[in-house]
């Protein structure tokens, strides 16, 4: 989103009815094929068309702007939205927080409520659908019945330009929609902003924002906007962002001396590196040592990842330590503090595709030797991710422990879904 402005510049116009839906043809979770594109065709768009609307759906308004630019104007255009959560689409919750932003009124459609995001789920009124013609049949009358209804309330939206460009305000605000990404908010007036995942803290992108956030949450930011019109909620409003000198002053190779500020069991050591940002040396590259915070070490910078906004650092000696440099007994093979059912945080350390599966090898706390995630015990969409080879060493998972082999030391786990609390 970065090269989008979410800045109001376009009407509603009476009557339009813009669908944030998947695209093309999608698998389903037990394994049949459901053409989306069709269904828009055939029962969505008939039914809009029937109940007086005229519909709308993205690729029917590309210009020679990003996609996301004609998405933008077309939710800003609609009267009303109707959103799709069906598989858990990132391009459709992503379009539900454009309308959220603006106030659109809703009309929600999904053919498994568990794709729902988790903190909206009991609010919403949802209208389930599959392609038998008993739930076809009575989505189109649900459908046509609930946009007469919506038809009927008051709108309350954004109002156009609501600020001049340039410089941050900053005001408290409360959550009022969270998914992993993003998080939208709503200050007094009723002003909305969007706080995105890279707009917490610069140390880190928030792997996912629903485990910070929930909705009626207070949060204390800006309304950040740009020169050229862009606006967000951001928590860093004057904050200088490290990381542009981090990537010129620190590039591979770089030797540095800094102090260890905190540990994490199976992780590593997070030693501070310049401009409040700290690098981790990782567990793996220990080689049996333990680190404690306030250790003086030197260590080598391998990698200066602005994106992804961490550093990764090797460790060359300890200059000064704050207890004893010996072989960890935490990071030996730490089966005691396991258990089945256990869930964890892991981060990945192997990733191995092997055909249509494979499997990943992913580093627990307390835990030196990797546990093994096959693909039979992966999500769908984590399956699917390691089919595209769209899975890196680094990302950091929710599992759940499955068995403990104390005689040949290995532990299995299974991930588990976004939704899953913790």
């Amino acid at each position: 989103m970065s090269d989008l402005h979410l800045l109001r510049d376009e009407r509603p116009i009476e009557g339009r009815l813009f669908f944030a839906t998947p695209w093309g043809k999608k698998e389903l979770p037990d394994g049949s094929v459901f053409d989306f594109d069709a269904f828009y065709e055939n029962e969505l768009k008939a039914t809009a068309e029937a109940a007086g609307f005229t519909p709308v759906r993205a690729d029917n308004i590309y210009g020679p702007q990003s996609v996301m630019t004609p998405i933008w104007r077309g939710i800003q255009q609609a009267e009303i939205v109707a959103i799709d959560f069906t598989l858990r689409n990132p391009n459709v919750a992503m379009e539900y927080m454009m309308a959220m932003l603006i106030g659109k009124r809703c009309v929600y459609l999904t053919q498994d409520p568990d794709d729902i995001p988790t903190d909206v789920r009991g609010r919403l009124r949802y209208i389930r659908y599959s392609d038998r013609y008993q739930d076809v049949s009575r989505m189109r009358e649900e459908l046509r019945n609930q946009l007469v209804a919506i038809r009927s309330e008051p709108a309350v939206e954004m109002a156009l330009v609501p600020m001049a460009a340039g410089g941050t305000d900053p005001v408290p605000a409360t959550v009022i929609t969270v998914t992993s990404e993003f998080a939208v908010i709503e200050a007094s007036g009723g002003r909305r902003g969007v706080l995105g995942n890279a707009d917490v803290d610069y140390n880190r992108i928030v792997p996912d924002m629903t485990r910070l956030y929930s909705i009626g949450d207070r949060v204390t930011g800006a309304f950040d906007v740009d020169t050229g019109g862009g606006m967000k909620y951001t928590l860093l409003a004057g904050i200088p962002n490290p990381w542009p000198r981090l990537r010129t002053e620190f590039p591979s190779g770089t030797t540095i001396s800094g102090l260890v500020r905190r540990t994490r069991d199976g992780i590593g050591a997070f030693v501070e590196v310049g401009y409040g940002i700290d690098g981790l040396i990782h567990v793996s590259s220990l080689a049996g040592r333990v680190l404690t915070a306030g250790d003086q070490v030197v260590a080598s910078v391998i990698r200066v990842d602005s994106d992804r906004r961490r550093i990764s650092l090797a460790l060359d000696r300890v200059v000064a330590a704050t207890g004893p440099v010996t072989p960890s007994e935490t990071l030996g093979d730490g089966l005691a503090d396991l258990r089945p059912g256990q869930r964890l945080e892991a981060e990945i350390v192997k990733v191995v595709r092997q055909g249509e599966g494979g499997y990943l090898l992913v580093q627990l706390p307390s835990r030196r030797k990797p546990a093994m995630l096959h693909s039979s015990a992966m999500t769908p969409a984590l399956r699917q991710d390691l089919a595209k080879d769209d899975v890196e060493a680094g990302e950091i998972l929710d599992v759940e422990v499955l068995r403990i082999d104390a005689t040949r030391d290995r532990v299995t786990v299974r991930d588990l879904p976004e939704s899953t609390p913790s």
